[in-house]
């Protein structure tokens, strides 16, 4: 469930990505954020 949960995740974060690349910053916040929420799907799907 959570390779399932990441792998989506990390999917949507691609796709709405632009095409130019952003900062260093931004993308790194990014993709924490979906990260986050990906685990707190799992971690929902356990309970």
């Amino acid at each position: 469930m959570l390779n399932a949960a990441l792998r989506t995740a990390i999917e949507q974060y691609a796709w709405r990505t632009p095409e130019g690349e952003p900062d260093a910053a931004t993308a790194e916040a990014e993709l924490v954020a979906t990260v986050r929420s990906a685990l707190a799907v799992a971690a929902e799907g356990l309970s």
